[in-house]
């Protein structure tokens, strides 16, 4: 694939099923694929980019890398973290306890945090989050602390 054919088979392979991305890709840019042929190269895509944001969060966690703040400065950056469970295969589970009757894990928690800046207010005069300034990160990785959060 050429860049730009692999930038929009991304684009729209991320928006939906592969086979509706065939088509989208066949009435949007006349280009005809398979649906193995649009999977493919999204499937790598993703587990690059998957694997970048690990290797970024990683970085950050150790405290090897320390990004650069916005310019200017925010009045405050606000950050929201919570943590869910995310349904996942029994190979992703293996050997951890979890909460059926069982005692089998079907699910693992994934961490989430969006950091962001609210300057303004509406009409309302409640905060407004700015449009540009959300930053999110999400992680399976365990917490560096050992008590829970």
């Amino acid at each position: 694939m050429s860049p730009g054919l692999r930038a929009m088979n991304e684009q729209a392979a991320a928006a939906g099923p592969f086979a509706k991305a065939a088509r989208l890709l066949d009435v949007l840019a006349g280009v005809r694929l398979t649906v193995k042929r649009v999977e493919r190269p999204a499937e790598a895509s993703g587990a690059a980019a998957a694997a970048a944001v690990r290797d970024w969060a990683s970085l950050l966690t150790a405290r090897k890398l320390v990004p650069l703040p916005p310019s200017p400065l925010p009045d405050k950056l606000y950050a929201a973290i919570d943590g869910t469970g995310v349904p996942v295969t029994a190979k992703e589970t293996a050997g951890r306890d979890g909460k059926g009757q069982d005692g089998r894990a079907r699910t693992r928690e994934v961490k989430l945090a969006v950091f962001f800046t609210q300057d303004k207010v509406n009409d309302e005069g409640y905060p407004v989050r700015d449009r540009d300034s959300a930053s999110y990160i999400a992680t399976f990785e365990p917490l560096p602390c050992s008590r829970a959060w």
